[in-house]
């Protein structure tokens, strides 16, 4: 039986593989993703409700401005 002949010159270089593509993403990108604009409008939902529920107190708040900014001027005039 022949002895191997171990030499450099059999060598060859290692095989790359192509690189990752960036596109598509994975799933779990995309259920992350779709996470995220659905807690986006969840929170941009309860704001807006909460600015609406929430109109009566800034109207009578401005009005008590008003009326304590018009009785502390009458009550310099006397």
């Amino acid at each position: 039986m022949p002895e191997p002949s171990y030499s450099l010159t059999d060598l060859r270089d290692i095989a790359e593989p192509p690189p990752v593509s960036w596109w598509p993403p994975a799933p779990g990108v995309w259920l992350i993703g779709g996470l995220i604009i659905v807690w986006v409008i969840v929170v941009v939902a309860v704001l807006i409700i909460r600015h609406r529920r929430n109109a009566y107190r800034r109207q009578a708040l401005a009005e008590l401005e008003s009326l304590k900014a018009r009785f502390s001027g009458s009550a310099s005039d006397r």
